[in-house]
C-alpha cells in the first residue's frame, strides 16, 4: 500500500507518551484497592455491606482524584471494572461524569488498561439508557443516564480520527459503532485477553435496539466517512485495526453512502478496478464485508470488473477464495449463476486437493438454491470427491466416505445435497445409507456428523434408505437418547419413521423408561417419541394417536410442504433455516 496519506488519520500520534496522566497510584492506595478486590473476589459480603464498601470506594476516589490514576493501572483498571459492575446508577453517573470529562480523554481511549474501562462503561451506558428510552425509567435530577451516552458517544466521534488505526482505541471506536446500531456492547471478563476470533459466516443475526438518542451522532459518523477519500478508506482496508472499524461502518450506511464507499474501495470510482484487496489478509475481511452490503446492479458490476474470468485465480488463493464464497452466496439468477459454474466446474477437484472446499460447498449451494443445473454440480463434485481417494475403484462409496472425513465442511457440504431434488439426490442419498449404517451409532453421537444424520432423517431421501440406517441403530436407542447430539438424531428418526418402526422404537426405549427419565436429553425424547402416552393409553390408543397426526401431516403437507413440518419440501417451498452450517468460515 502506499504511503501518501491526506493526513485524517495521524500516522504519529503517540497516545502513551503524554505528561496529562499526572503521577501514578502510590504503593499504599494500591494496597488498599488490592484489599478491595479481595473482599469483593471472597463474594462473604452481604448486600448491605457490599453497598457500604462500594460507597466507601467512590469516597476514596473522590477524595484521592483516582478517577483516572486507577484506570490507567493494570489492576487498577480491572478493580474499577468490577466496583462499575457492583455499582448503583448514581454512582455510575457521578463516576463517569468526572471520568468521561478528563482532559485526557482521547489517551484513555487508546489505553491498553483504560480502553477497558470504557468499553465496559458504554455496556453499563447502554443498558441503563435503554431504560430510560424505552422502559421510560426515570432517574434523579442530572442522573440521566441517556444525556451521559450520548455525550461519551460524542467525544469519542470528535477524536475518531486518532483512535481509528490504534489498537486500543479501535476497540473502542467499534463499541460506540456497535451502540449506534443498537448492538448492547459485550463486557469481556475482568482482565480477558483480546483474541482474534478468526473468519466467520454471518451467523444469527443479533437482536438490535436502536437508540434514538443516538441518531444524530451515526449520521455524523455517516457523513464523516462519506466525506473521506477514497485513498483513505482503501488505507484503512488494509489496517489491522482500521479494517474492522470500516465494517462496521459498511454496514451501518445504507443506499447512496455504502456504494460510494465500496466503489472507492474497489477502485470503481476511478474507473481502474483494483483486485489486490481480495488478496491481503486483513483487506479480504472488508472485500468479504463490501460484497455483502452491495446492491444488486452493484454486485454485478463488481462481478464483471474483479471477477468475471478470474473465478479460478481468486478461488485457490488462501484470501481471495473468501469473497468468491460471498459471490456465490448473493447469485440470484441463472445467467449469473451459468457463468460461475463454467469457470468452477472443470476445477473442482484442483479446489478440493488444495483445501479450497468452501467455495465447492458455495457453489453446490448456489444451484440448490436456484434449483439450477444440480445434477450438473452433484456430480461433478462426486467425481471429484472419488479422484481424491487413491486405490478405491472398486469402493463406489469412496467419495461420501472422503466426504464424511472431511469434518465440519463436509457435513455442511451434505447437509446441502439433502435438500436437493430427490431424483437428484437419489445416488447420494444411497451412497450415505451404505457407509452411514455401518458407523451409525457414532455418526449419531459425533459433534460434527450428527447434524449430516439429522439431515438425512429429514430429507425427501427414499424411506428405504432411512430404514437400511435406522436398522443399525436398533440395540443402542437409549445410548442414543442420553446422548446430546444423538438425540437430536432419534428425534429425526422418529419422525421420519412408519408406524411399525416407531413402535419397535418406542418399545425399547419404554423399557429404559427410568433412566431416560433422569437424563437431561432423555426427557426430551420421552416426550417427543410420546414414550409415556404409550405406557399409560396402551398400545392401541397410541397407534390411532400417531396415524391421526400422521394424517394431519399429510394434509397439511400439501398445503405447507413436508419441510415447514420436519424438513425435506417440495422444491418451491425448501428452507434452508434447519441447515446448521459451520460458524467458522472455511479456507
Amino acid at each position: 500500500v502506499s504511503t501518501q496519506s491526506t493526513g485524517v488519520f495521524p500516522r504519529c500520534w503517540h497516545p502513551r507518551m503524554s505528561d496529562n496522566r499526572g503521577p501514578p497510584l502510590s504503593h499504599d492506595v494500591l494496597k488498599y484497592y488490592r484489599q478491595i478486590k479481595q473482599l469483593i473476589d471472597g463474594g462473604e459480603l452481604g448486600e448491605e455491606e457490599q453497598q457500604a464498601l462500594i460507597a466507601n470506594v467512590y469516597k476514596d476516589i473522590d477524595a484521592n482524584k483516582a478517577h483516572t490514576k486507577l484506570a490507567w493501572h493494570r489492576e487498577g483498571s480491572m478493580i474499577l471494572e468490577q466496583v462499575l459492575n457492583m455499582s448503583t446508577p448514581d454512582q455510575v453517573h457521578s463516576f463517569l461524569s468526572i471520568f468521561f470529562n478528563a482532559a485526557s480523554f482521547a489517551e484513555l481511549c487508546a489505553d491498553r488498561f483504560s480502553s477497558h474501562v470504557i468499553e465496559t462503561s458504554l455496556a453499563l451506558l447502554f443498558r441503563l439508557g435503554l431504560e430510560e428510552e424505552k422502559k421510560g425509567v426515570k432517574r434523579a435530577a442530572g442522573k440521566a443516564m441517556l444525556e451521559l451516552l450520548v455525550l461519551v458517544c460524542e467525544k469519542v466521534g470528535e477524536v475518531w480520527g486518532r483512535l481509528v488505526i490504534d489498537a486500543h482505541g479501535s476497540h473502542v471506536l467499534r463499541t460506540v459503532l456497535k451502540a449506534i446500531k443498537g448492538l448492547a456492547p459485550e463486557v469481556q471478563a475482568t482482565g480477558a485477553k483480546r483474541h482474534s476470533k478468526g473468519r466467520r459466516g454471518p451467523g444469527v443475526p443479533k437482536k438490535l435496539t436502536p437508540v434514538a438518542a443516538l441518531r444524530p451522532i451515526e449520521d455524523q459518523f455517516i457523513a464523516d466517512f462519506e466525506s473521506t477519500s477514497d485513498w483513505d478508506l482503501r488505507e484503512l482496508a488494509y489496517h489491522a485495526q482500521g479494517a474492522p472499524v470500516l465494517i462496521e461502518m459498511l454496514d451501518m450506511c445504507k443506499g447512496d453512502v455504502a456504494e460510494k464507499m465500496i466503489r472507492g474501495l474497489f477502485g470503481l470510482s476511478t474507473g481502474e478496478p483494483d483486485s489486490a484487496l481480495l488478496y491481503d489478509s486483513v483487506g479480504s475481511h472488508v472485500a468479504d464485508r463490501a460484497i455483502e452490503c452491495a446492491s444488486d446492479a452493484l454486485l454485478l458490476k463488481i462481478h464483471a470488473e474483479l471477477f468475471r474470468g478470474k473465478l479460478k485465480e481468486h478461488s485457490l488463493h488462501g484470501c481471495a477464495n473468501f469473497t468468491v464464497q460471498r459471490v456465490l452466496s448473493r447469485v440470484d439468477h441463472e445467467g449469473l449463476a451459468k457463468g460461475c459454474l463454467q469457470e468452477l466446474l472443470p476445477i473442482l477437484e484442483e479446489l478440493l486437493s488444495r483445501g479450497r472446499g468452501g467455495v465447492v460447498h458455495k457453489l453446490l449451494d448456489m444451484c440448490a438454491r436456484l434449483r439450477f443445473e444440480q445434477g450438473e454440480v452433484l456430480a461433478a463434485m462426486l467425481r471429484a470427491l472419488e479422484a481424491q481417494v487413491g486405490g478405491a475403484e472398486d469402493d463406489k462409496d469412496a467419495g461420501m466416505r472422503k466426504l464424511l472425513d472431511m469434518g465440519v465442511l463436509g457435513s455442511a457440504i451434505l447437509q446441502t445435497i439433502f435438500v436437493l431434488d430427490p431424483e437428484i439426490s437419489k445416488p447420494a442419498a444411497r451412497s450415505f445409507a451404505n457407509v452411514a449404517s455401518e458407523w451409525a451409532v457414532a455418526l449419531s453421537k459425533d459433534a460434527t456428523s450428527s447434524h449430516s444424520m439429522d439431515s438425512f432423517f429429514r430429507s425427501q431421501a427414499l424411506p428405504k434408505f432411512k430404514t437400511k440406517v435406522l436398522k443399525r441403530m436398533f440395540g443402542n436407542l437409549t445410548e442414543l437418547a442420553m446422548d446430546k447430539f444423538g438425540s437430536r438424531v432419534l428425534e429425526a428418526c422418529y419422525k421420519a419413521s412408519d408406524i411399525k418402526q416407531k413402535k419397535r422404537m418406542v418399545e425399547e426405549l419404554a423399557r429404559d423408561e427410568g433412566r431416560l427419565s433422569a437424563n437431561f436429553f432423555g426427557r426430551f425424547v420421552l416426550q417427543n417419541c410420546k414414550v409415556t402416552r404409550f405406557r399409560e393409553a396402551g398400545v392401541g390408543a397410541w397407534e390411532q394417536a400417531e396415524e391421526a397426526g400422521e394424517s394431519k401431516r399429510e394434509q397439511f403437507g400439501d398445503l405447507l410442504g413436508e419441510e415447514n413440518l420436519f424438513g425435506g419440501g417440495d422444491e418451491e417451498a425448501v428452507s434452508y433455516t434447519h441447515l446448521t452450517l459451520p460458524t467458522k468460515r472455511i479456507v
